[in-house]
């Protein structure tokens, strides 16, 4: 298992392959807000339509040329993690990667790989050496019955990047009512996919509540006790992630992160924050339009009251504070809200 030792020694999963070394930095850019899909769970999702874009603005040269000063003011290398949204319903997202490749840039495409042509534009348009991988996020096997073109696009193009050399991960959200027999359709997706596909060991689950009064279609939160059992029948590796977390890991605040150093997360408007967890006009590192983007130097002592990036609703379940001794309920009272988890 990937594992990070962070600097009071806690351990923490390790979500990007260079974060291990200080002479590299993650950037992570919801390039659109727009998806083919959108699944109300879906924290990044916004509208369907036309994808929207900085793009559109400052140009490929110009997005590449930011890019390229954030590198050099820096003195870091650059791991670019492009998101959305889907990124792939992007027009000039293969030209832009195929310029930020020939820069020496690396980077990561998250998609939902259902978008058929388009995808296979961005393979086609890439060297597979600049990619290090296509975090391929499986949306629920309701695209079977439902959808199924949308699921016979996600293989086809899951094969097509493979034989291309370039690294595709499964990932699987399971949505409350899929949980059932979750177990059984995860087999028979990964007998669909290539010999010797990445598969992640846990099954990928997120969104956020909109307050804790509101948890609508976001799970975790919506799990009862009785599916969070069968998903650790499922997901053993629950139970090990909770054993390497125990020192702490989740409730961070006042401890040095490299978030902001080592971390970037770029907002589909150009302005630029330490993570996902603090809003950007509180942690503003500046903005990818105005091109004054400034890593800080060294970790800063984290000020979120709960790390939203450690997977927490994963690892914990709905009671964290029964795994670290030092959180604080009332800071992470969405944790522990579902139907029958009053």
């Amino acid at each position: 298992m990937n594992t990070y030792v962070m600097p009071n020694g806690d351990i923490e999963l390790g979500d990007f392959p260079y974060r291990r070394s200080s002479d590299w930095a993650n950037v992570v850019w919801i390039i659109t807000e727009q998806c083919n899909l959108g699944c109300p769970y879906c924290i990044g999702f916004k509208s369907k339509g036309k994808a929207t874009s900085l793009i559109d603005t400052l140009g490929v040269d110009g997005v590449v040329s930011r890019f390229e000063n954030l590198r050099q003011r820096s003195g870091k290398n650059l791991y670019v993690t492009l998101t959305g949204g889907e990124p792939t319903i992007v027009d000039k997202l293969p030209e832009l990667c195929h310029k930020l490749i020939n820069k020496k840039f690396i980077i990561e495409l998250q998609s939902n790989m259902t978008t058929g042509v388009d995808l296979k534009k961005f393979v086609d348009a890439v060297d597979p050496a600049g990619v290090a991988q296509i975090m391929a996020t499986y949306h629920g096997w309701a695209l079977d019955n439902k959808l199924p073109k949308l699921h016979e696009n996600y293989i086809n193009n899951f094969k097509y990047a493979t034989a291309k050399g370039i690294m595709c991960v499964l990932k699987t959200v399971v949505p409350p009512g899929e949980i059932t027999d979750v177990q059984a359709k995860l087999q028979k997706l990964k007998k669909e996919l290539p010999v010797g596909a990445v598969v992640m060991p846990w099954l990928f689950i997120k969104g956020l509540p909109k307050s804790k009064n509101n948890m609508g279609n976001a799970y975790p939160y919506g799990y009862t006790r009785e599916q969070h059992a069968l998903l650790d029948t499922v997901c053993t590796v629950r139970g090990e992630c909770q054993r390497l977390y125990r020192g702490g890991a989740g409730f961070f605040t006042g401890m040095p992160c490299d978030a902001g150093s080592g971390f970037l997360i770029i907002k589909c408007n150009g302005d630029a924050g330490r993570c996902y967890t603090l809003k950007t006009d509180k942690d503003c590192l500046g903005n990818l339009a105005d091109d004054n983007i400034n890593l800080h130097s060294a970790p800063k002592p984290c000020t979120a009251p709960f790390c939203g990036t450690s997977f927490w609703g994963m690892w914990f379940g709905t009671a964290p504070w029964n795994y670290v001794p030092n959180s604080d309920k009332n800071n992470a009272y969405y944790c522990k809200f579902g139907p029958d988890w009053k």
